[in-house]
């Protein structure tokens, strides 16, 4: 499904590493070589199987399948101008078919020794964990290159569906999607912009200290920050939102962290806004931990449309420019990003992912970097206005920065 939609233009995932000092082309060059030997869904490429058969509208879709064999390398290019631009323009651009992999890499050079590299994927390809462990692997490359293992392992790793058995509640009803007041935004540019902000050491410690003192998660507690600051903002009470649940560890046998690949499912729950903020994160964290043990089939919109979905959805996300909910969140912990890589000073990362023509209102992602949290949006142009956007977020901050004691 996450292809499905890669091929209109959604959910295309880019991230940005800032980085300072020396990057020559020709050992960048290498260094994506050297990943693309190292990890199996690098060296793939999609092709098409089969027609099948569907019990619903379309009727009949297109059966793919993963190739590693005549996978081209993944290209490199050098953009002039200001990253953003650049990042905005990349984000939109769809890989082509063939024997292409699904990832692609773009430096921009700012001055004699700030450059950003700019890593786009096919969110099929894979995860945030796959993204931040491909990115630590690049910069160890970078830093050391003798000291580079010589993998190249040719198994790709095991699809999602093959060691993960999800219990389903068959009883429980489909549960529609909310969506934020919307205004006419058809003459806008669809265009998927984005914002970050970052808790400081001591705010990002307190805000663990509490989370654990709750009994909660940090997703539940980022989310729960997000529905009320929007809940507060737009004058609702209830709100849905979609969390991207990793699944890793449900695998059997358990899939390692470095695995490249996507081990994710994108699941709905709704949740009350007129109530204490701790109450609000337990209940994100314990809707989400129910519905992939009870009935993560009914919560997921990772799968073929069913009848519900026509039923409550389908004229919806026609009239909101493709809208599927107001958030979807998703927490990647720990970066495990150094300061340092050889001659090399990593000063940051920026993540996007393209929410036009299909998607949320906004995707939300928390990532811990040496003891600081950092909250990053990307938000459709044509769902919600720059300013609405920009008020949730600052608002949310506000809760995590300074937190309820009870």
């Amino acid at each position: 499904m996450l292809h499905y939609v890669h091929n209109i233009g959604g959910l295309i995932a880019s991230h940005v590493l800032h980085l300072r000092g020396p990057v020559d082309d020709e050992e960048l060059r290498r260094a994506l070589d050297w990943l693309q030997r190292r990890h199996a869904m690098l060296r793939a490429h999609i092709e098409f199987r089969s027609i099948a058969v569907m019990r619903l509208f379309p009727w009949f879709y297109r059966k793919l399948a993963w190739s590693t064999v005549g996978t081209t390398p993944i290209p490199l290019r050098h953009a002039e101008g200001d990253w953003r631009d650049v990042l905005q323009r990349d984000v939109r651009r769809r890989f082509p078919g063939g024997r292409n992999p699904r990832l692609r890499a773009t430096i921009v050079r700012e001055g004699s020794d700030l450059h950003h590299l700019i890593i786009t994927a096919d969110h099929s390809v894979g995860d945030a964990q796959a993204a931040l462990a491909a990115s630590r692997d690049l910069l160890d490359f970078l830093a050391d290159p003798g000291a580079a293992p010589l993998t190249n392992d040719s198994r790709l790793p095991p699809a999602m569906e093959s060691g993960h058995t999800a219990s389903s509640n068959p009883k429980r009803p489909f549960e529609p999607s909310q969506r934020f007041p919307m205004k006419t935004r058809w003459l806008r540019p669809a265009r998927t912009l984005f914002e970050k902000r970052q808790l400081s050491t001591e705010e990002t410690a307190r805000l663990g200290e509490l989370t654990k003192a709750r009994r909660t998660t940090l997703h539940g507690a980022v989310t729960a920050a997000m529905l009320q600051s929007a809940g507060r903002h737009f004058g609702v009470t209830t709100l849905t939102a979609l969390s991207n649940a990793e699944f890793r560890r449900l695998m059997k046998p358990p899939v390692p962290n470095e695995t490249f690949g996507c081990y994710i499912d994108i699941l709905r729950t709704t949740h009350a806004l007129d109530r204490p903020y701790w109450a609000v994160a337990g209940d994100v964290a314990f809707k989400l931990i129910a519905a992939i043990a009870r009935h993560q089939h009914q919560a997921s919109v990772l799968k073929v449309p069913e009848p519900g979905w026509y039923r409550h959805e389908l004229w919806p996300t026609m009239t909101s420019y493709g809208g599927m909910d107001t958030f979807a969140i998703t927490t990647g912990g720990d970066t495990g990003f150094e300061p340092h890589y050889g001659p090399l000073a990593f000063e940051g990362i920026d993540v996007v992912v393209s929410l036009n023509p299909l998607g949320p209102a906004m995707y939300v992602l928390a990532l811990e970097t040496r003891g600081q949290l950092s909250v990053s949006i990307a938000y459709s142009s044509r769902r919600i206005d720059g300013g609405d956007a920009i008020a949730i977020l600052d608002g949310a901050m506000a809760i995590l920065r300074n937190p309820p004691a009870d």
